[in-house]
């Protein structure tokens, strides 16, 4: 494992000015966080830096879900500072879009995206992003990344949708044989749109998998469940949800497939 390090730090390139290897974190998110506050502390600004990590004790997802992390699996937060507010508003699409990318990278074929950052492959969730920014200055930005490599893990059994892995997809491959090409790739693709945001957005459009007039349900941050159609998104990418002659504009949530949404409401908010 220790191997993959030099290879991988070769295939970064201008993509990261550091790298980090954890053989154990409670997440990368977290960890990122930390070093964050660290370079705060000290009025300092950090380029690009990746934290990779073997597996995660208490790995994040967007709001309070949790990303189970068991060792086998890809755990990566990108972090930078000084990224103009303008990019940084469209780090959910154009990540989701260098996501998709990385695992196209790899051999698969026929993913989509699920508002905004879910990676779905023959209906089960592969792979999670969450995004967050702190504005200064400097402005920070992490990106963390989670992908099912080596198998499918439990999931909440409220959860929108089941855990899938690619070596169901793909079949089985080593820990490093599945990093190295997708965290060089994924990296490469997060840089290249932060420059030219265009190609990663319109990427991120045509790979989502909600097409207009798709009946959907979204639980949002509150827990609240709400229903209609789906009507495309905003520049902003969030999503427009229509009944009838309403329009609702949703600018974060879990979206659930129709069939699941009722039985979804009659369950409750989620708790922790």
């Amino acid at each position: 494992m220790i191997d993959l390090l030099p290879r991988l730090w070769s295939s970064l390139g201008a993509g990261a000015d550091n790298l980090v290897f954890l053989s154990h974190a409670d997440s990368t998110h977290d960890a990122a966080a930390r070093l964050i506050d660290e370079m705060d502390d000290d009025e300092a600004s950090l380029g690009p830096t990746v934290l990779l990590a073997v597996r995660q004790s208490a790995g994040r997802g967007r709001g309070d879900h949790a990303w189970a992390s068991p060792e086998g699996g890809l755990y990566l937060s990108w972090l930078s500072s000084g990224i103009p507010t303008s990019r940084v508003a469209r780090l959910p699409m154009v990540a989701a879009a260098a996501a998709w990318q990385a695992l196209a990278s790899v051999g698969l074929e026929g993913h989509g995206i699920k508002w905004p950052n879910d990676i779905l492959h023959g209906g089960r969730k592969l792979a999670g992003l969450l995004v967050t920014a702190r504005h200064g200055p400097p402005h920070w930005a992490t990106v963390s990344l989670g992908v099912n490599l080596a198998s499918a893990p439990e999931l909440a059994a409220d959860a929108s949708y089941p855990a899938g892995c690619l070596a169901d997809a793909l079949g089985p491959r080593t820990w490093s044989a599945w990093v190295e090409p997708i965290v060089a790739s994924f990296v490469a693709e997060l840089t290249k749109a932060l420059s030219d945001p265009g190609p990663a957005l319109n990427l991120w459009l045509a790979a989502l998998i909600h097409r207009p007039g798709d009946r959907v349900a979204v639980r949002l941050a509150s827990g609240e469940m709400v229903h209609g159609s789906f009507r495309g998104v905003t520049t902003d990418g969030f999503l427009r949800l229509g009944e009838g002659d309403s329009e609702r504009v949703v600018s974060t949530g879990d979206v659930y497939p129709a069939l699941e949404s009722a039985a979804a409401d009659q369950e409750g908010p989620e708790t922790a």
